[in-house]
């Protein structure tokens, strides 16, 4: 089961979505605290999803560095995903 949070609208949940319909992954949104993406098989793998400018907003500001500790004390795997262009 891949859960997406409720709040992702962007053209990457969007690609996302056809990639698991295509390939036969059950999804649902949900209220997600920690991540973006949480794949439930085991182990439990959380995607925290990012723009270029979000990224690097985030190092500015050490929200990601916070954000990093949340996924590791909740998830057995964690992928920070960065898209978008330059």
């Amino acid at each position: 089961m891949l859960m997406i949070d409720k709040r992702e609208q962007s053209e990457l949940a969007s690609l996302i979505i056809k990639r698991a319909e295509l390939i036969h992954i059950p999804y649902e949104f949900k209220w997600l605290e920690i991540g973006d993406y949480i794949l439930q098989v085991e182990p439990s793998i959380c995607f925290e999803a990012k723009s270029i400018q979000d990224f690097l907003n985030s190092i500015r500001n050490k929200r990601m560095f916070n954000q990093i500790s949340n996924m590791e004390d909740a998830y057995d795997k964690n992928i920070i995903l960065i898209h978008g262009p330059l």
